[in-house]
């Protein structure tokens, strides 16, 4: 589970370092992508306070900030699925684990949207606490000199639209809102992952290496 969480870190920190904030926005993804596949607080805090906390204070991140974000993105466990929390409170209320599951996702996603915002706007008014990460720590760089973020940003809209479209054509109209959000995530990464393999199979050179990383 570590070395999961060190590989995802490592990754989004890689996407969003050279932004100001940029490592404690991929803590927060990372926190978020935990709780998915976790839904034990425990599990994510440690995860993430081993791995990013280091990593945060070496790049001159303040500790208050550091520790804050860590906390707050861990915690995301007990509301986006599948939480433990929520099984056990849909015991208590007498509602169905579905039904808990349902009206707790959107808020979840909004719980972690809200973190980011709160990120950006503290690198904003005091830079120095949460500053990007230096040239020399930025590993993905193509012979042109660029990151590849135009690379994965296509991908990513790509992937997004026929998520979308596909989303739209299998599923009916009334069909509940987190189904929807579910398959459209699933179907995302699968589009994304199967043009990564195809490139890298036919050696077609489309995606940079941070695309191909990301993926």
């Amino acid at each position: 589970r570590s070395g999961m969480a060190e590989d995802l870190l490592e990754t989004i920190g890689q996407v969003f370092g050279p932004l100001r904030g940029g490592l404690a926005i991929a803590v927060v993804v990372v926190g978020a992508m935990l709780a998915a596949t976790t839904g034990v607080v425990s599990a994510s805090v440690i995860s993430m306070g081993l791995i990013s906390l280091p990593i945060m204070l070496r790049y001159g991140y303040d500790r208050r900030l550091a520790s804050g974000v860590i906390a707050a993105s861990g915690t995301l466990s007990q509301i986006i699925p599948p939480s433990l929390v929520l099984i056990i409170l849909a015991d208590q209320l007498g509602r169905s684990i579905g039904d808990m599951y349902r009206a707790a996702m959107i808020p979840g996603f909004l719980l972690a949207g809200s973190y980011i915002l709160y990120i950006v706007l503290v690198s904003i008014i005091k830079p120095s606490m949460a500053p990007a990460l230096p040239e020399e720590a930025r590993a993905f760089r193509e012979p042109n000199g660029s990151r590849g973020g135009r690379s994965l940003l296509i991908l990513m809209l790509i992937s997004a639209a026929s998520a979308y479209l596909i989303t739209q054509w299998i599923e009916k109209a009334d069909a509940p809102v987190d189904e929807k959000v579910v398959l459209s995530l699933l179907l995302w990464g699968l589009t994304a992952f199967v043009i990564a393999i195809v490139n890298k199979v036919f050696r077609l050179k489309m995606l940079s290496a941070l695309a191909e990383r990301v993926t």
